[in-house]
């Protein structure tokens, strides 16, 4: 059996479904199975032999190969997808997976590169019928939280309404009840406004970003009081991570203020920045390699019991220690965050404080040049 598979290996290459190209250390192609001639639409007579930077409709592959090449020069196998996208002879695009793997020697010296495609369309298309079950479950979840987090408000101006009546038909001041009013108001209008942003559209304007550089810019807006104690500490290995600098700043400044208000404005704050492997749940298809930037915001308030943890990022979801929030406050958070392809996460214990961490991906598709989804 072993000695027929290793005379049929080619056979074998061809029946699989998944693309597979083959190049030499100049990226070069020296091999494609049926199923990468399929999606690229071109005979393999016509790419073998030939580099990939003379064929544009390739390029996407460049970068993976690249980014593999310079990151991990001494991995067999990259050990993340990346996702690519093949433009088709009709002008439509093709999503593909890539991974690579190096094609060594009998003495393990790197020859060339194995790069694995496959199609994505069908999984996309499931993805967007399980997304939209769960946005129209989450809709559920949200209309029933919006309806709590409104009827407080209006039976407030309901009931200063009332009493406004009564007052002006004795002749009397009516200005604590108009504050009233007015504040729930206030609270009305930030109730919608957070709905806006957690349903606005997750697109990103992302840049190379330099957190030294964006931590000492964002200091001042944080606007802490005199009695926190506030301390930045960043790796010197930390590189540039891309960055959608306005949105990312609303995820710093929620998280932040919610650390300074869990310490009641006294005690110690710490965002610490380092360079570390992937969190096992940091996974995505636009991520290559497993280097994250994490951000760790770490306060010396009460804590939270486990229960509350679980919860944290949940709409509308409520410890019950503030009124000031709406509840959507870190489940926007989370959304930012999962749409520059990281994650956070939040580790606590009742009278040992909280560490709120964001995990950043070094290398994603817009760093490698790549299209985005």
């Amino acid at each position: 059996m072993a000695s027929w598979i290793e005379t049929h290996h080619g056979h074998i290459l061809s029946s699989l479904s998944t693309g597979v190209i083959v190049v030499d250390l100049s990226s070069k192609i020296v091999y494609v199975n049926d199923a990468a001639t399929s999606m690229i639409e071109e005979d393999s007579s016509y790419l073998t032999g030939r580099p990939l930077l003379t064929m544009p409709r390739l390029f996407p592959f460049v970068p993976v190969i690249n980014d593999h090449r310079k990151n991990n020069p001494s991995l067999a196998v990259s050990g993340r997808q990346v996702e690519a996208s093949l433009k088709c002879k009709d002008g439509s695009d093709l999503p593909l997976g890539c991974s690579i793997t190096n094609l060594s020697d009998e003495e393990d010296v790197v020859r060339g590169y194995v790069i694995l495609f496959r199609d994505l369309t069908e999984l996309k298309r499931l993805k967007s019928v399980a997304k939209r079950s769960e946005h129209l479950a989450a809709l559920g979840v949200m209309a029933a939280g919006v309806a709590h987090e409104i009827r407080n408000p209006l039976h407030a101006i309901r009931a200063s309404v009332e009493l406004t009546q009564l007052k002006i038909k004795k002749d009397k001041p009516v200005d604590a009840y108009l504050e009233i009013i007015l504040k729930e108001v206030g609270r009305l209008n930030n109730i919608v406004g957070d709905i806006l942003n957690f349903s606005r559209d997750s697109s990103l304007s992302q840049e190379m970003t330099s957190l030294k550089e964006y931590l000492d810019e964002s200091i001042p807006i944080f606007a802490l009081s005199d009695k926190v104690e506030f301390e930045i500490k960043i790796n010197d290995d930390v590189p540039q991570v891309p960055l959608d600098r306005a949105k990312f700043l609303q995820v710093l400044l929620n998280v932040v203020r919610n650390a300074a208000e869990a310490m009641n404005d006294v005690g110690k704050l710490q965002l610490l920045v380092a360079l570390v492997n992937s969190p096992h749940h940091a996974i995505s298809e636009n991520v290559l390699g497993d280097l994250f930037v994490c951000l760790s915001i770490v306060d010396s308030g009460p804590g939270m019991e486990p229960e509350i943890v679980q919860h944290i990022f949940e709409p509308f979801f409520s410890c019950g220690k503030s009124t000031k929030g709406t509840g959507l406050g870190l489940p926007i958070c989370q959304r930012i965050v999962e749409a520059h392809s990281g994650c956070i996460e939040v580790e606590s214990e009742p009278g040992k404080g909280s560490v709120f961490s964001i995990y950043l991906p070094v290398r994603t598709a817009f760093s490698l040049g790549l299209p985005s989804k």
